[in-house]
């Protein structure tokens, strides 16, 4: 295939008049590229994902049992763990967060318009949803969110402006949040790593998304030595095509093709955003039971991750697939 993909195998259906033919496209394109692709050049087909379906029991992702997790029988936190999450809004009406415990702050100054609440509402389910819906529960159920309200539209896009950062990372700590979600990325900031400093030294645990720029570098924060990166692998612990790499990068989760909660109820999305927020459910997990601060969960974390790619610690996936280490 020109995309780089390589044809797996194909079934006539004879009584249907149709061909069925299943490709590997490697992370090359996205479906609707495909379809685009397609298109151009005239081929007429149907073109869609390799669909798994079971009997109608409640659903099955492949993120959970990846990290070493039970979506049907969660782990539900022996303790509650604070947990913060910069974001834009969440949509505490969706179903899956349902009697989720969330208080909520914004860091927007009052002329700022609000972002989209599609990506926090995606995260938060990710991190404690309630398992009550279509999606598997959050790794860290029982938990108490922090969500703060930073992103804001700024031509045509949602964007986090550092003194949105800085305000919500000061409401944290005042908040004595364990744990926080930063599935952001932009360029490093001086002004941005002193706030990191002194929220690590406060004993907060920090993890931020390697970013989806496709660069031989991480993006700001997950950068920065004091904060847990992470990157994004899919279902066959291959890279995430958009994923940035280089030094800093600390875990690899899962992040393409996630089934998360959205404003149309769930959804599957892709993105280093998401293996962050799988990154930090685990992390709740460490924090519940007694690991304190980002050195002892560093420790915990690379003794039980699933090495990929070179021996040990490399560029391209840190310390490896990050593990939840059972209940």
């Amino acid at each position: 295939m020109a995309a780089g993909g390589s044809v797996l195998r194909s079934r006539l259906l004879a009584n249907m008049g149709l061909k069925l033919t299943a490709v590997d496209i490697g992370g090359a394109l996205t479906l609707n590229q495909l379809r685009a692709e397609l298109a151009r050049n005239a081929v007429s087909v149907t073109a869609d994902r390799h669909s798994v379906y079971g009997a109608a029991q409640g659903p099955m992702t492949y993120a959970w049992p990846m990290v070493g997790a039970d979506p049907v029988s969660p782990c539900h936190l022996p303790r509650p763990v604070r947990i913060g999450i910069i974001d834009g809004p969440i949509d505490q009406t969706n179903p899956a967060l349902q009697g989720i415990s969330i208080r909520s702050f914004s860091a927007l100054n009052d002329n700022d318009l609000v972002g989209s609440t599609d990506h926090a509402t995606g995260i938060a389910s990710l991190i404690a949803g309630n398992g009550q819906t279509d999606l598997p529960a959050g790794l860290a159920q029982g938990a108490d969110l922090f969500a703060v309200t930073a992103f804001a539209k700024s031509g045509g896009r949602d964007v986090a402006r550092l003194e949105n950062i800085a305000a919500a990372l000061d409401w944290l700590i005042g908040a004595r949040v364990q744990v926080v979600n930063m599935s952001l990325a932009g360029p490093e900031n001086a002004s941005l790593g002193e706030i990191v400093r002194i929220a690590d030294e406060n004993g907060m645990i920090i993890v931020a998304a390697a970013g989806n720029g496709g660069q031989a570098a991480l993006a700001y924060p997950a950068s920065d030595d004091r904060v847990i990166g992470v990157t994004a692998i899919d279902a066959a612990r291959r890279l995430y095509r958009k994923a940035n790499t280089g030094a800093g990068l600390d875990f690899a989760a899962p992040g393409v093709d996630v089934l998360v909660a959205n404003r149309s109820g769930t959804g599957f999305r892709s993105g280093t955003s998401y293996a962050a927020a799988i990154a930090t459910g685990i992390i709740a997990q460490q924090a519940a039971r007694g690991v304190a601060g980002r050195a002892a969960a560093m420790t915990a974390l690379k003794n039980s991750a699933e090495d990929l790619g070179d021996a040990g610690l490399d560029a391209t996936f840190g310390w490896g697939l990050i593990h939840f280490g059972g209940c």
